[in-house]
């Protein structure tokens, strides 16, 4: 029936007028007030359910948004703040000295590495001053005559046309980049 369809949408089923059969005399005026407060009953019903779908509807939405913000702050915390619990460091390429190996915005983890065992070609994370990091690729290894545990790296920038100024030493070798994420600096520059 109508009312049970109504209970289902959420409607309490009845009629607000303050009327009964007794006090009305004709069968059919009492009718008429039935069928007439039925209708705007119904009516009224309506508008609330399709509020109410409309409410709902619009909560889902929120819901599912609050729900992907909170999983991409939690995707950005691991990828900022995640690889440092192992170990790794993690840093913004503000110049294009690399690209297209590493782009300008991206972020690159570099591991600890002993920087005895790097060679030509590999990219290392190095000290250029003392607070300015540099990944260049090294281009030539050159041995340190008087001190059997230490080399030099000769690097060079993939994108720049002539090598870096001077010598690395192994001292201000900070790590080997291992990975990278494209654009993903530009949000954590963004974000601090």
């Amino acid at each position: 029936t109508q009312a049970q369809a109504d209970r289902a949408n959420g409607c309490a089923y009845g009629y607000t007028l303050s009327i009964s059969k007794n006090t009305i005399q004709s069968e059919e005026i009492f009718r008429g007030i039935k069928y007439s407060t039925k209708y705007l009953f119904y009516f009224t019903c309506t508008r609330k359910v399709k509020h109410s779908y409309m409410r709902e509807t619009i909560n889902k939405i929120l819901k599912t948004i609050s729900t992907l913000l909170v999983a991409v702050m939690v995707i950005l915390a691991l990828l900022l703040v995640g690889p440092r619990a192992v170990g790794m460091q993690v840093f913004v390429v503000l110049s294009g000295s690399m690209e297209p190996t590493y782009q300008t915005g991206s972020v690159i983890y570099v591991k600890d590495v002993d920087p005895m065992t790097l060679t030509e070609g590999d990219p290392v994370t190095f000290r250029a001053a003392e607070d300015t990091i540099v990944t260049h690729r090294i281009i030539e290894v050159i041995p340190d005559d008087t001190d059997p545990n230490n080399q030099y790296f000769r690097t060079k920038g993939d994108a720049n046309e002539v090598e870096d100024g001077g010598l690395t030493a192994c001292q201000y070798v900070v790590g080997k980049p291992v990975f990278t994420v494209p654009q993903l600096g530009y949000l954590a520059a963004y974000i601090q």
